[in-house]
């Protein structure tokens, strides 16, 4: 399976464009371009303002899409996107249609659909409706995408599944996902003190300890997804030990952290990795 996944990778991204970080490798070598890339390109510059525009509800090329009333699955499986920060349903416009594309039909947590900048959800009350929705699901498996602090709450969520529920989660797939907390949440949190989220995401706090205690058997279905040129979080941030596998795009495949979900490629890549998942 990691071959499989490996070589899914390498095919879209380039042996350049992509690094698989191993159990217990904590770096790999970049040089002075590539870390400067990551904050002086056009590319890197824009999809950062993107991002803080979309969190403000005003990123125009996401308005509208709502999620679908009723559950469309792909051969018995439902495919559920878990939002991260603040998001709402909207924003995967993008990625669902190269899901779309591939003959793979997806949708997000309903309860989504409005912005929630003020009171965005903890990650307890995100791993909470993704429990009841794997719960409620009619599908024989539940395939799962989780952005940003998706992933997380998605691990919270399955931690708490049991039997027949927790076995019907096929496979995770995150992009961009703090598993380690990421220092911005706590930069941020300075100005929004009461925001329960944001403490949840800072390194160290008792989310991301729960993090490290998640089941071998739920973090084997895991493929996390990070980027040098994420200025969100860190693609340290994003190394989950006991992954099925964690890749980092590089070089001029990386993306910023808004642009996970904008990416043709990525989602053409999600489409293969959820496809061999079968």
């Amino acid at each position: 399976m990691s071959e499989g996944i490996r070589n899914i990778m390498t095919s879209t991204f380039g042996e350049d464009g992509v690094s698989f970080v191993e159990q217990g490798e904590e770096s790999f070598d970049m040089s002075i371009g590539e870390i400067w890339d990551a904050y002086t390109t056009p590319e890197t510059v824009y999809g950062n303002i993107r991002y803080a525009l979309a969190l403000m509800g005003l990123d125009l090329r996401t308005w509208g899409g709502q999620t679908p009333n009723e559950t469309r699955t792909t051969n018995g499986t439902e495919t559920l996107i878990v939002p991260g920060y603040a998001s709402r349903n909207c924003s995967f416009r993008d990625l669902r249609g190269s899901l779309e594309r591939r003959d793979i039909h997806s949708h997000p947590l309903r309860d989504y659909e409005d912005l929630r900048l003020r009171k965005p959800f903890t990650a307890q009350e995100s791993a909470d409706l993704f429990q009841r929705r794997i719960e409620e699901s009619p599908a024989q498996e539940v395939d799962v995408i989780g952005h940003s602090m998706g992933g997380p709450n998605i691990l919270l969520g399955c931690q708490e599944l049991r039997g027949k529920y927790r076995k019907k989660v096929r496979r995770i797939i995150t992009l961009g996902s703090p598993f380690q907390g990421t220092q911005r949440a706590a930069q941020l949190g300075i100005f929004k003190r009461d925001d329960q989220a944001l403490k949840d995401l800072s390194p160290g706090s008792d989310i991301v300890r729960r993090l490290s205690q998640v089941d071998e058997d739920i973090r084997q279905k895991v493929i996390s997804i990070g980027s040098t040129h994420d200025g969100i979080v860190p693609w340290q941030s994003t190394i989950l030990e006991g992954a099925l596998m964690n890749a980092i795009l590089r070089r001029k495949k990386a993306v910023t952290h808004a642009n996970f979900l904008h990416n043709d490629d990525i989602g053409n890549t999600i489409a293969e990795l959820l496809k061999i998942a079968a």
